[in-house]
């Protein structure tokens, strides 16, 4: 496997209005697009395979090539209240989007032949996205995100 580029960086933060404020006075990053990850439109999640609802709330900046994610976790348990329990606030993961399914699927298959597990995945409108395992060979958290339309934003800052 040889990934040619990275889309995103993402912290996790506990006080989503308060980090963007804070990038915003201190880094100059704006505008940020604001999604709510709730049901119905977020859907099929996964904790290390078991079922289980959570919720959450991103914001994402471009910077040039790169995007820049923050997400604040609302309800339930995932892999983003975990790291904040465990570390605090901070980068939690490195990712790539995909546009095409086969590719997905193709990465998806060669981390499960390496033996890297995904440790959450779920679905939001027609977007799906995976966490790989990653973290204890690279340092980070690799994120797959499938994404073959844009999602309207629900707000954006400022």
């Amino acid at each position: 496997m040889k990934i040619k580029e990275i889309s995103h960086v993402a912290a996790v933060v506990r006080d989503l209005n308060r980090s963007l404020k804070m990038y915003k006075e201190i880094l100059g990053i704006e505008p940020w697009i604001i999604q709510s990850f709730v049901p119905p439109f977020h859907r099929e999640t996964y904790v290390r395979e078991k079922p289980v609802k959570y919720t959450m709330r991103i914001a994402i900046a471009s910077l040039g090539k790169i995007y820049y994610e923050l997400i604040e976790p609302l309800e339930g348990p995932s892999i983003y209240k975990e790291f904040l329990d465990a570390k605090g606030e901070g980068l939690h993961h490195i990712g790539k989007v995909y546009t095409s399914l086969e590719e997905v699927e193709r990465d998806l298959e060669m981390f499960k032949k390496m033996g890297l597990r995904i440790l959450q995945r779920g679905a939001f409108y027609d977007s799906r996205y995976y966490y790989i395992d990653t973290e204890p060979l690279l340092g980070v958290i690799y994120e797959v995100v499938y994404k073959p339309s844009e999602i309207p934003p629900e707000k954006v800052y400022p």
